[in-house]
């Protein structure tokens, strides 16, 4: 094997675990970022009640950037996507 092979599989094999690791998954955890960013305004009343704003799918993405704006934190995309698989999973379940 040539050293350009073998620092190539290194390389690879390297990626392979950082994207596997076990911590890299649970970094983003949407329920911890709600517990953490959304509940210090709300409780999970707002998404339950009959009357709701949110609406649709993209309602609540867009809901979510106008949060981030009022708690002044920008979420990362892989934060967003959590927050936004857990509110939905948990509460909206919109297609």
């Amino acid at each position: 094997m040539t050293k350009l092979a073998i620092t190539k599989l290194f390389a690879c094999a390297a990626l392979l675990t950082l994207a596997t690791a076990p911590g890299h998954a649970a970094a983003v955890d949407g329920k911890k970022l709600h517990d953490t960013y959304c509940s210090k305004c709300h409780d999970s009343n707002v998404y339950t009640r009959k009357d709701h704003f949110v609406q649709s799918r993209a309602m609540l993405e867009r809901q979510l950037g106008k949060c981030s704006h009022m708690i002044q934190h920008e979420f990362s995309p892989e934060e967003n996507q959590a927050l936004l698989k857990y509110l939905n999973d948990n509460f909206y379940k919109f297609p």
